[in-house]
């Protein structure tokens, strides 16, 4: 592994590149984790147990990606990171709530029984068509308060446990060589740039953070992440070949994994400019 040689204030500093990275594997990390919840909990129990194999990929491989991106990396996951995911599942509720009230209705297979609200069912083909996106955000009147009461469960109490967990993981994580402390480091989180790519020591850290790994040695470390962006764009690649219809946008599994595969690329990016600053 290369020495280490800290960065000055006013040597190269990709801030943007960073940013957009953080921010990015903010709503990644824990999204394809709370997607993978969901889905094998709530969505899976309605399809009777026929999964196409895209859907072990969509559901279970991207987190397993996220996964080793998380042990092979040097990369915190400060608490304050939890606003950025906070805001996007606010915008995709909306979203949702939006999609309801516009009357749009969606190729779909409606639950059980013949009268399920927003649902309307085709005897003849099983072609059925939902107003709703997920059954379980159904934003009829007589599904409303499970619908809020789930989401209440969701930002209350998944969504800061998943968080917490993320958060203590990627500490688990990292190398020695780079203090604790900078994880759980609350003070000037918002300033008026509002976005900041590490908690504290950035300009000195960064190249630290992104070029190295606490289990390879960095030759190994760029290849395995070129391998974890090619996967994750191969998966999306994937899904829009198998399901490219106009629907596929609508659905908070696609929207996550679309995001994990732009942090993958970012990463790999800030690799690739970082190493040779070690």
């Amino acid at each position: 592994m290369n020495e280490q040689q800290p960065i000055e204030q006013d040597e190269f500093f990709p801030r943007h590149l960073l940013e957009a990275c953080t921010v990015t594997r903010a709503i990644a990390l824990p999204g394809s984790f709370l997607v993978f919840l969901l889905y094998w909990s709530l969505a899976y129990p309605s399809t009777s147990g026929n999964v196409e194999a895209v859907g072990y990929f969509t559901h279970g491989a991207n987190v397993a990606l996220m996964t080793i991106d998380v042990l092979v990396s040097a990369l915190p996951f400060p608490l304050y990171n939890a606003w950025y995911f906070v805001e996007f599942g606010f915008v995709y509720v909306v979203f949702t709530i939006i999609f309801w009230y516009a009357g749009i209705t969606h190729p779909c297979s409606c639950p059980d029984g013949d009268d399920f609200p927003g649902c309307e069912r085709n005897k003849e083909n099983a072609n059925d068509h939902c107003r709703y996106i997920y059954s379980a955000l159904n934003w009829a009147p007589e599904k409303m308060p499970r619908t809020i009461g789930l989401l209440a469960v969701l930002f209350l109490v998944i969504i800061p446990i998943s968080m917490l967990l993320c958060h203590y993981f990627a500490l688990c994580c990292r190398p020695g060589q780079v203090s604790a402390h900078c994880c759980v480091h609350f003070r000037g989180e918002f300033n008026n740039e509002f976005l900041r790519p590490l908690p504290c020591g950035a300009s000195s850290n960064w190249a630290l953070l992104f070029a190295q790994s606490p289990l390879l040695s960095d030759r190994c470390y760029l290849l395995v992440r070129g391998i974890l962006c090619a996967a994750v764009w191969a998966i999306l690649a994937w899904v829009l070949a198998v399901d490219g219809s106009k629907w596929w946008g609508i659905y908070l599994t696609y929207w996550t994994l679309a995001i994990e595969a732009v942090y993958m690329a970012l990463a790999l990016s800030a690799t690739i400019i970082a190493q040779p600053y070690l």
